[in-house]
């Protein structure tokens, strides 16, 4: 066995390269993976608005601002982004006005796509569909800005305690927030934590 000389060990110049290398090769995964997604959001929107520009002869949903006794009814539909895309078929789907309804599946299996039909985003292959009443809906993307946790519930708004308590609760934030040091003075984002139960 050995002694170390102390040429073999590290200075602590050397470990803080090191460690700068590795937090670079991390920024470099993650952005290229970024760029990544947003090369195929581009793909995708780009055929889309193309289609719309062309002016084709791409149906949608029926969209109808007046609430009806049903709110969706779709009739033996297929959506599809276009030809060569995956498309998603509806045999029958019938929604009562204020009725819950819980769209569950595996991962892929168009759930999402299901929403943007339901939304007038993707166009209707065949069949038919009516949408009636108004529509809000939420992708499950989370826009997260580079910011504390506090002015991402706030968004620019005045804050208020009660309504931000409010808001913190409804997303069961409270306990991650207890557990930081800097609780809704956190920084999330590129710049700081991104692990929380809303991403």
């Amino acid at each position: 066995m050995s002694a170390i000389q102390s040429s073999d060990v590290a200075t602590y110049t050397e470990m803080m390269l090191l460690m700068g290398s590795i937090d670079s090769l991390t920024s470099f995964s993650a952005t290229a993976s970024a760029v990544g997604t947003i090369y195929a959001d581009i793909k995708k929107n780009t055929a889309f608005l193309s289609k719309m520009i062309a002016g084709n002869n791409s149906q949608y949903i029926q969209l109808d601002p007046e609430p009806n006794a049903m709110s969706a009814e779709l009739a033996d539909c297929t959506f599809s982004w276009g030809p060569d895309s995956f498309s998603v078929h509806c045999p029958s789907l019938s929604i009562a006005a204020g009725e819950f309804v819980t769209v569950v599946g595996r991962v892929g299996s168009g759930k999402s796509s299901l929403m943007s039909a339901l939304c007038g985003e993707m166009p209707i292959i065949s069949g038919h569909g009516r949408l009636c009443g108004r529509i809000g809906f939420v992708d499950q993307k989370p826009t997260v800005l580079d910011a504390t946790i506090r002015e991402n519930v706030l968004v620019g708004n005045e804050y208020d305690e009660k309504w931000f308590n409010q808001v913190i609760y409804a997303c069961a934030l409270s306990r991650d927030l207890e557990q930081m040091e800097n609780g809704d003075q956190t920084k999330v984002g590129f710049g700081g934590l991104k692990a929380l139960s809303l991403m």
